[in-house]
């Protein structure tokens, strides 16, 4: 919508339609009128535009009658009739690793130089390095935002208008894990993503249990950490500064033996201790020579078992599962 601008001055000259009236450094002011008492022009502008009359003295009107060029720059703020305060609507989510900051809303005018922003990081404010215009008058740019976790402080000022807010990091995000289909003994296994910060206050969770000691080993993109003993398929979430990933799908290796105390030649009675990877105590099974073991079944821990032989002689198979 137009709005109704004021201009109050002297040597206006008297013909209206030699007026040439720049709000800012580029807009123009349309349908120029004189005031009754010729002390004040009236002109139409965007709303958008009002924002920019504040500029300092930055209002410019030539009268050119008869050919004749002369400039007339007003040496005071110019008044106007309406000015609509700047209005935040949405803030972009940069990564954890820092960098560009959108800001979308209303009345922010189309000169960067007008425009000042300053980040709280957690008891260290620093200035935006850099400020751009996206879209004059409803979205900016601010470069440079600094590498943190969570969610941090900002304030934007346009001229004298404050406008408080804040500035979310973007959530972690899970591409890989690897390796692929590991055993788990005490196994590390590196989980490859974005947006996992520098290593404070990130956890990695699964569906069994924490994925343990989690070390941030490439600042936001890998953490090392250690899976809890299972089986099948686990749901693996990163979680940094209170922000949860996608769950990403990881599946376990099966069971691998290392040794059999008694050898292969097995007999009624014979106690076996078996010694390998990736047991489940309580899930695990000793299968010998197509027979369940169940006699005396022992897993006390992902890398040892053992059962009592009750069937069966000679040499036999043995399946771990």
């Amino acid at each position: 919508r137009d709005t109704r601008v004021t201009i109050a001055g002297t040597n206006f000259g008297r013909n209206a339609s030699n007026l040439i009236i720049r709000l800012g450094f580029t807009y123009t002011c349309r349908n120029p009128e004189f005031s009754s008492d010729g002390r004040s022009v009236y002109c139409l502008a965007a709303r958008a535009n009002c924002a920019n009359i504040v500029i300092a003295n930055n209002v410019t009107i030539r009268n050119t009658p008869q050919g004749a060029l002369a400039t007339y720059v007003e040496p005071s703020p110019p008044m106007f009739t309406e000015r609509l305060a700047t209005e935040l609507e949405s803030v972009s989510n940069p990564p954890t690793s820092g960098g560009d900051v959108t800001i979308y809303g209303a009345w922010f005018g189309n000169d960067p130089r007008q425009i000042a922003m300053e980040v709280d990081y957690g008891g260290t404010t620093l200035p935006c390095p850099s400020i751009s215009i996206l879209r004059n008058n409803v979205s900016i740019v601010c470069s440079g935002v600094q590498p943190f976790v969570g969610s941090v402080s900002a304030i934007l000022t346009f001229i004298s208008n404050s406008v408080p807010f804040t500035i979310t990091a973007a959530a972690p995000v899970i591409t890989s894990i690897i390796p692929i289909d590991q055993t788990t003994n005490g196994w590390q296994l590196t989980v490859r993503g974005l947006n996992f910060g520098t290593g404070a206050n990130v956890y990695v969770n699964t569906d069994r249990g924490a994925c343990n000691f989690p070390n941030v080993v490439v600042a936001h993109s890998q953490i090392a950490c250690t899976m809890p003993v299972w089986y099948g398929t686990v749901m693996v979430r990163v979680m940094v500064a209170g922000q949860e990933s996608p769950a990403f799908p990881y599946t376990y290796g099966p069971p691998v033996i290392f040794s059999v105390s008694t050898g292969t030649a097995l007999n009624y009675g014979d106690t076996i201790a078996i010694a390998g990877r990736g047991f489940v105590p309580g899930s695990t099974k000793i299968v010998i020579g197509g027979y369940e073991c169940k006699e005396a079944l022992s897993v006390p821990s992902s890398g040892s078992a053992s059962c009592m032989v009750t069937t069966g002689s000679g040499t036999m198979p043995i399946l771990i599962d």
